[in-house]
C-alpha cells in the first residue's frame, strides 16, 4: 500500500488554502497581474450579486 501525503494548514484562511493548492497543483507561469485582475473582477461580481464583503488574496506591492 502506498503512502498518502498529509497537508496541514495553520489556519483556515483563503490565502493559506490557495497557497496549498498552488503547491499541490502548480499553474502555468501565468501573469500575476492578469490573475489579480481576474480575482478582482470576480469579487466585484460577487458584491454586485449581494455579498457584503469579499476577501482577496494577498498580492505583491507591484500589483
Amino acid at each position: 500500500m502506498g503512502s498518502l501525503p498529509i497537508y496541514v494548514l495553520k489556519s483556515n484562511t483563503p490565502s493559506q488554502i490557495r497557497q496549498l493548492l498552488d503547491d499541490i497543483y502548480p499553474r502555468d507561469s501565468a501573469d500575476p497581474l492578469k490573475l489579480a485582475l481576474g480575482e478582482a473582477k470576480e469579487a466585484v461580481n460577487q458584491v454586485r450579486n449581494g455579498h457584503e464583503t469579499v476577501e482577496l488574496s494577498p498580492q505583491s506591492a507591484y500589483i
